[in-house]
């Protein structure tokens, strides 16, 4: 083999090495790229987009819809109800949902009501995050005329043994003979 030939092999070699770094250089470039894409995106899924973890707690009418409820009753009349409980945090969320029923001036707040009478609670129910929950149908009854009297659902959360306030809810009632 002659010196010419051997050099112009040594060339095509080199030259073929050469594009070979080029191209593992930018196949390495878009993997890093794509890496980083994904990582991007979960940092953004799960920090930015999601919704601040919550409970979602609600009074729901005889049709189970959050619109339309009752605002006069007889007295003694039934009055029926759902509750929804939705779990949107990152972990289990074990609760009761205790009702009452209260005159006008039952002192409503973040920490409870006071003034009222407690009708009944529900069993323990344990969600996991994402689920949700809806009570069986639910009914109370005001035994006096009244305005503005008060049906309230109170949630409380449970956790190694403790039970503690979560949040409350009204509904203000007329109640007429």
């Amino acid at each position: 083999m002659s010196k010419a030939k051997k050099h112009k092999e040594k060339v095509e070699l080199e030259l073929e090495n050469i594009q070979f770094q080029k191209i593992l250089k930018i196949s390495l470039l878009m993997g890093i790229i794509i890496v980083s894409g994904f990582i991007g995106y979960y940092i953004w899924y799960y920090n930015v987009s999601q919704e601040e973890d919550h409970i979602g707690f609600g009074i729901l009418n005889h049709r189970e819809e959050a619109e339309d409820y009752i605002t006069v009753a007889y007295v003694d009349q039934p009055i029926d109800f759902y509750v929804t409980v939705e779990n949107e945090l990152s972990r289990e969320f074990t609760f009761k949902v205790r009702v009452y029923r209260g005159p006008a001036h039952t002192q409503l707040s973040s920490d409870g009501s006071q003034n009222a009478i407690h009708l009944f609670s529900t069993d323990k129910e344990t969600l996991r995050p994402r689920e949700d929950w809806e009570s069986d149908e639910l009914t109370i009854t005001f035994p006096e005329n009244g305005s503005n009297q008060v049906l309230i659902v109170e949630l409380w959360e449970y956790s190694e043994g403790d039970r503690d306030f979560y949040d409350i809810l009204w509904l203000r009632i007329n109640i007429i003979s």
